[in-house]
C-alpha cells in the first residue's frame, strides 16, 4: 500500500505576529503557513472547507485530523 495516499494526522500551532498570527500546519513532514487574523479564527479553520481548499492547492489531499502541537492554543 503507498503511503503517500493515506490520510496522515496534522500539527497545528498558532504564532502572533504584527498582522494578526500565522496558523503553521505541519503534516507529512511539511510545514504549511496560512495567515489569520486571531488565534479565534486558526481555531475556527481547522476541519473547514476553506482550510481543505487550501490544503488541497499545497498537494495535501488527506487529513485524518488535527491536534494542537503547543500547549498555548
Amino acid at each position: 500500500m503507498d503511503d503517500s495516499k493515506q490520510a496522515k494526522t496534522a500539527e497545528c500551532r498558532y504564532e502572533a505576529n504584527q498582522d494578526g498570527g500565522t496558523l503553521h500546519i505541519e503534516i507529512a513532514g511539511r510545514l504549511i503557513r496560512v495567515p489569520v487574523k486571531s488565534k479565534i479564527e486558526a481555531h475556527q479553520l481547522l476541519g473547514s472547507a476553506k482550510l481543505r481548499e487550501i490544503l488541497k492547492s499545497k498537494g495535501v489531499n488527506q487529513v485524518a485530523g488535527y491536534f494542537w502541537g503547543d500547549q498555548g492554543c
